[in-house]
Formats: C-alpha cells, sequence, structure tokens
C-alpha cells in the first residue's frame, strides 16, 4: 500500500494544479481558486480508497485508485485548456450502482457555481466579473446535491467502464458563455406561477414531460405556486433535466403562511396569541393587503396583543410592527415608540430595511425622526458596519458586487455548497432597496450583470417565494422580502 504521496504539480498559464491524494487543488499567486475532492462527502460515509499508481509529466498528472469494487483512474493535463478525464471501472462480476461524489469548493472570494446538471452540467468558479473559471462537463454527467456532485449516477455492468470528462477555461464575459451554453433551455429555474414557460429541444427528444408538447420541438410547462415540473429530454450528449420550480408573489407567500401559522397560535381567552414579532408583522401585512382571510379579527385582534406586547421588547421586527401599525390607526404615541426603539437596539441586522416603514408612520403622524436619524449616523460611522449600512456608504458598489457574486452574477442554476436561504432573502432585500434608492441617471455601469442587475433581484426573489411555499425559508426572511417591497 502506498503511503500519503507528496503534491504532484503542473502549470497551466498563470496557475499551478496540484494533486495531494485526491484532492486538486488550482492556485495563482499562491491563492487557491478552486478545490476538488474525489470520493469525500459531506453526507454518507466514504468507502476505502487505495493508491494503485501514480505518475505525472510536464502537462499532465494520472493517478489510478480502487475503491471497492471500483478501480477509478483520474487524469489531469493542462495545455490551451484544464482537461480532466475521470474512468471508473466495475472489477467485480456482479452491476454496481456508480454515484461518486466529488466536492467542489471555491478559493476566497470566489463562489462554486453549478449552472447545469446531467448531461450538460457546467461550473462556474466565480471571481471578479471577467475573471472566471468555466468547466463544462464534456462527457459524461453530473448531479447537483447541494454540498457536492454526484459523477456516473449509473449502474455499470461486470468490467463495464464510465468516463466523465471535464474542460475548464478562463471566462470574461458571463453573459455570452452562458447563453452560448444552453440557448435552447429557459434563462431561469423558477417562475411566477401564473406564466408559462416555453422550452424549445428541436433537437432533444421528450422522455417524460409535466407540460403540454406542441410538436416541432417545443414543449408548454406551466405549474401552481410551490410546484416543481420536471421535463426529461434525450439527446446525443444523454439525458437533460429539466425542473422549473413555480412560485406565489410575495403578498401570496405572506399570506399562506399566515394562514398556517395561525393554525399554531395559541388560544386563549384574551384571543389569539401570536409567538413572534415576525410572525405579527407578516399578519399585519396580510390583513393591510386585503388578502382573504378566515378568522380576519381575530387575526386582527391578535395583532394587536402583539403589538402591545412587543412594545416593550427593542428589536428591529418591533420597531416595523409598531410603525406599521401606527400607519394603519394613525397613532402618533405609537410611531414615536417605533423611531425611540432605534437608540437601544443590540442587533441592528435589517435596521435599513425598516427606513421606509418608519419614514411613513413619521410623515403620517407627525412623530420625530431625530432618534432613528442619529442611530444611523452612529451605525455609519462605525468600525464594522451591517452590510445594510454598508450599502450605504461611498463605494458600495464592492459589497453589492459581492453579494452578486454569491447569488451566481445571475445565471440560471444554484450555488455549491451548504444553502442559507435566510441570508440570501436579507441580501436580496438589500439589493432591491439599493436599486430603489437609483435613478436611471445615477445607476452604475453594474459589469457583473448577466442581464440587468435588477434581474438578479427579481429571479432570486422569485426562488425565495417559491422555498417560502415549501416552508423551507423562516418567518424573518419573508419579513424581509416583505419590507423590501415599496410602499403604495
Amino acid at each position: 500500500m502506498w503511503a500519503v504521496p507528496a503534491p504532484i504539480m503542473i502549470n497551466w498559464e498563470d496557475c499551478v494544479i496540484d494533486q495531494v491524494d485526491r484532492t486538486v487543488t488550482v492556485t495563482r499567486g499562491g491563492h487557491v481558486i478552486v478545490r476538488m475532492e474525489l470520493g469525500y462527502s459531506a453526507e454518507v460515509e466514504t468507502p476505502t480508497w487505495t493508491l494503485l499508481e501514480r505518475r505525472d509529466a510536464d502537462d499532465e498528472i494520472e493517478t489510478r485508485w480502487r475503491s471497492g469494487p471500483l478501480e477509478i483512474t483520474w487524469r489531469h493535463s493542462a495545455e490551451l485548456v484544464w482537461s480532466t478525464r475521470l474512468a471508473i471501472t466495475n472489477t467485480s462480476t456482479t452491476p454496481e450502482q456508480i454515484e461518486l461524489p466529488l466536492a467542489v469548493t471555491a478559493g476566497e472570494d470566489r463562489t462554486a457555481w453549478a449552472v447545469r446538471s446531467d448531461a450538460e452540467a457546467s461550473i462556474a468558479v466565480l471571481g471578479e466579473p471577467t475573471d472566471t473559471l468555466w468547466c463544462d462537463i464534456v462527457q459524461g454527467s453530473a448531479l447537483g446535491t447541494g454540498a457536492e456532485l454526484l459523477l456516473g449516477n449509473l449502474m455499470l455492468a461486470p468490467g463495464q467502464q464510465h468516463v466523465t470528462r471535464l474542460r475548464a477555461d478562463w471566462v470574461d464575459d458571463l453573459a455570452v458563455r452562458n447563453e452560448g451554453r444552453h440557448s435552447s433551455l429557459p434563462r431561469w429555474d423558477f417562475q411566477h406561477h401564473q406564466s408559462t414557460v416555453f422550452l424549445e429541444h428541436p433537437d432533444l427528444a421528450v422522455i417524460e414531460t409535466g407540460g403540454r408538447e406542441n410538436g416541432d420541438g417545443l414543449t408548454e410547462i406551466e405549474g401552481g405556486p410551490g410546484e416543481r415540473v420536471r421535463t426529461r429530454l434525450a439527446g446525443a450528449r444523454g439525458t437533460i433535466d429539466v425542473t422549473i420550480g413555480f412560485a406565489p408573489s410575495v403578498d401570496e407567500a405572506v399570506s399562506s403562511r399566515v394562514q398556517s401559522d395561525l393554525t399554531r397560535w395559541r388560544s386563549t381567552r384574551q384571543g389569539l396569541v401570536i409567538p413572534t414579532p415576525a410572525q405579527a408583522v407578516l399578519a399585519q401585512h396580510t390583513l393591510a393587503s386585503g388578502t382573504p382571510l378566515p378568522d380576519r379579527e381575530k387575526i386582527a385582534a391578535a395583532v394587536e396583543g402583539a403589538v402591545a406586547r412587543f412594545r416593550e421588547e427593542p428589536s428591529v421586527l418591533s420597531m416595523v410592527l409598531l410603525a406599521q401599525q401606527a400607519v394603519l390607526t394613525g397613532d402618533t404615541d405609537l410611531a414615536q415608540e417605533a423611531v425611540e426603539l432605534a437608540p437601544v437596539l443590540t442587533d441592528t441586522t435589517g435596521f435599513t430595511l425598516t427606513w421606509t416603514r418608519l419614514v411613513a408612520a413619521a410623515k403620517l403622524t407627525g412623530a420625530e425622526l431625530g432618534p432613528l436619524l442619529s442611530r444611523q449616523h452612529a451605525l455609519l460611522s462605525a468600525p464594522a458596519p451591517d452590510l445594510g449600512i454598508a450599502l450605504l456608504l461611498p463605494g458600495a458598489e464592492v459589497e453589492v458586487q459581492r453579494i452578486a457574486r454569491r447569488l451566481g452574477y445571475g445565471l440560471r442554476g444554484s450555488r455549491i455548497g451548504l444553502a442559507d436561504p435566510d441570508l440570501d432573502a436579507y441580501e436580496i432585500a438589500l439589493l432591491s432597496q439599493w436599486f430603489a434608492r437609483r435613478g436611471d441617471d445615477s445607476r452604475p455601469e453594474l459589469g457583473w450583470a448577466v442581464d440587468h442587475g435588477e434581474d438578479l433581484v427579481i429571479r432570486h426573489r422569485t426562488r425565495l417565494c417559491h422555498l417560502a411555499a415549501n416552508n423551507m425559508l423562516s418567518d424573518e426572511a419573508l419579513v424581509w422580502l416583505v419590507l423590501a417591497e415599496p410602499l403604495d
């Protein structure tokens, strides 16, 4: 048995590709661009691997491994592009299911993004807008599983071999590369539930569809809020799964959540008790929007009770609750109390998102905004401001681009790694307000935008509403989406 091998390195343009054990790392100037770990999984226990052979030349690395009944040869070569070839052979006398995990981790200030999966898989390692490492699967297939990719995902007969090949190069125009690679696919994976998605596939055969085939390679896909509709296509390179998620509007998502939360509110002699400020704000919003609700009077009374309880508990969402109630009732004292919570907040996450609600309450009731303005000035001067405050400072475009990179620069697909939809909702709400503060004349050029910057906001808000419809978004995150919406 081999000992732990020393690093093997090859040069590619201004990068170094090195392999230690089953981990390949691409670095530039000592900084990690991307790291790929073969056979490691964060979700399941991986089998024992044994190194059988390794070799390296000036522009090629090859290692051969055994894992149970499988023999895996992993080869890298680097000339004009970086090519990776994975050959998996079933050495046993029985069929074996192949699901080989490949963990992809981006370096600091980069995001690993699965633009597609299956036979049309692409991975974009996003850095600066003109500095993206784009990796296409040109043979084989890959399925995204969140924390890693699964290669193979098939049954191998005894002695059968499966090959996956990837080709990577540098891209300085994301929009052109994205359009050229997947021009026949929908531009986004999530749509409003009242829209129809037209899938054009003149060179692909439909294997399975939840839509309506119109002939000549055109399929219409529709779905209700929270539904996912899958269409499977077969082409020369293999099977392609296209799954479209449909989403409610923000108001519809909030109304649905309130009706779900309502069943869990405690009932007392005084009425229903709303347990959190977030749920109270959502109920308040639904009442104000005029959305039909069962037990509307009971919900209104429960919101009044929540206002009375949470006015003594300073928080960003308490401020929103009091301010919106002041708008609904014209209560000057309540508006002033909302404003005066600002100086005593210990957690200011979401502080800037409250601005329109507090200003509206002050304008309607005549409340003084002094305490709010003083706290905002103090936060602007803080050494490590909250992200929302940072977007008010000079140079905010740098933070905006960082958020956009974390959200894929507007590319279809999803981030590789652990999901954090609540953080996504917060950042989308902040971006929404950032764009709203700029007219056409003051809007800077956005070199990162695959389409327009606002499109990234709209697309991810739609995705998050889909998650909300499937109870995969917290009440607090849903409040951020509500606060990002302009007041009528």
